[in-house]
């Protein structure tokens, strides 16, 4: 669509001195092609139109309870980006203790299964099998 509106005044071959101001401005340009079709990304502009107090607020805010409660114990950082850091810092570290205790929990139940298994040697009650002689 844009290169519609611009194609003809970028392959007119006239007068050059009857080109329009844009075509020599690159700032000119920019405003004419933003006037004309709005801003190229609307969500990145509305987002650069708050301020970092707005963006730091909201993004803490819709952090999980236990990472809040982990930056509680080290401090809020006063900035987007090392909030941000922080949160994710503790998010991979919340993610790799429960990884830890999901494998833990599965080789002690492998265990306790094996100790429990009828014909283990391992006794389940502490009681010795009963011998017998031949």
């Amino acid at each position: 669509m844009a290169l519609k509106w611009f194609k003809p005044d970028l392959l007119s071959s006239g007068n050059p001195g009857s080109c329009p101001l844009w075509m020599d401005n690159w700032t000119e340009f920019v405003i004419k092609l933003l006037s004309t079709f709005g801003p190229h990304n609307p969500v990145a502009d509305t987002v650069r139109g708050y301020g970092n107090g707005a963006l730091h607020h909201q993004f803490y805010s819709g952090l999980l309870d236990c990472i809040k409660d982990e930056i509680c114990h080290v401090g809020k950082p006063h900035n987007l980006d090392n909030l941000c850091y922080l949160a994710q810092e503790i998010d991979t570290c919340y993610w790799e203790c429960k990884e830890e205790v999901q494998c833990t929990n599965k080789s002690s139940g492998t265990s306790n299964f094996l100790a429990n298994k009828p014909g283990s040697s391992t006794p389940n009650s502490g009681k010795s099998k009963p011998t017998t002689s031949s």
